[in-house]
């Protein structure tokens, strides 16, 4: 009352309603002030506080494992049926959706080789959760020749994505136990079994043709700064066996 100031220690008492760490809501908290002396407090002052406990943090503790998805030969990625969401445990024993971002694959997805390629899927997580130990959604996608059986004719198609050179080369391998040779060029109607050479009426030379091996070179229409997308060749095989397995590369 004489217009200074002191300050005073503070007795809390237990909080309005009852303090609870583990619910959130507001807490009014009332103190009773400790004075030094020679003061009083005939009004009977306190000290009050408010104590806000937000809503608990939420973190990813688990990511629900995907079944592998089976595709025959031929599958382009967008068929595949990658999923849009996953189910992810909370460290609150909730459970919850989040969205999913799919790389490419590992190796690289490629519709007409059969194998096993591994996808990996970034969470876009809801509001108010939060993935500090940056878990991430998995699924195998098992491309197979599960739709050939033995005697089945069937063309192999040999694909290129957004290539740069005009001239590439393609080396096919496979079992020669699993599947007989019919056509090395299956888009027209002539039957093409050379050894080596250019096939006619294309822009395909073949390199070599021995048992288990095909190489070609292929003469693409890419100019400066283009780059070509599409159908490289078709090469037409009969199976000796279900579900042969073959692959290639493009160098």
């Amino acid at each position: 009352n004489n217009g200074s100031t002191t300050s005073a220690a503070i007795s809390w008492d237990g909080g309005t309603p009852a303090y609870d760490g583990n619910t959130s809501g507001t807490y009014k908290f009332t103190g009773t002030l400790i004075l030094p002396n020679g003061v009083y407090n005939p009004n009977s002052y306190n000290a009050t506080v408010n104590v806000i406990v937000g809503t608990p943090l939420l973190t990813v503790t688990s990511v629900n494992s995907l079944n592998n998805i089976e595709v025959s030969m031929g599958t382009s990625l967008s068929q595949v049926g990658l999923l849009d969401t996953v189910i992810i445990s909370l460290n609150n024993g909730s459970t919850t959706s989040a969205a999913i971002s799919w790389d490419g694959g590992t190796p690289a997805y490629d519709g007409n080789t059969s194998g096993t390629y591994k996808f990996t899927g970034m969470l876009t997580l809801p509001s108010g959760v939060s993935n500090p130990d940056n878990y991430t959604a998995t699924v195998n996608v098992i491309v197979s020749t599960t739709n050939i059986t033995e005697g089945d004719i069937f063309d192999y198609v040999i694909t290129g994505t957004h290539l740069t050179i005009p001239t590439r080369t393609v080396t096919i391998s496979y079992n020669p136990d699993d599947v007989q040779l019919i056509d090395l060029f299956g888009l027209t109607t002539a039957l093409d079994t050379m050894t080596s050479g250019p096939i006619p009426g294309t822009n395909i030379t073949i390199n070599q043709n021995t048992a288990g091996t095909i190489k070609f070179t292929v003469n693409l229409p890419i100019s400066s700064e283009t780059s070509w997308s599409g159908v490289l060749n078709s090469i037409k095989f009969k199976a000796k066996v279900s579900h042969p397995s073959i692959s290639y590369t493009v160098q």
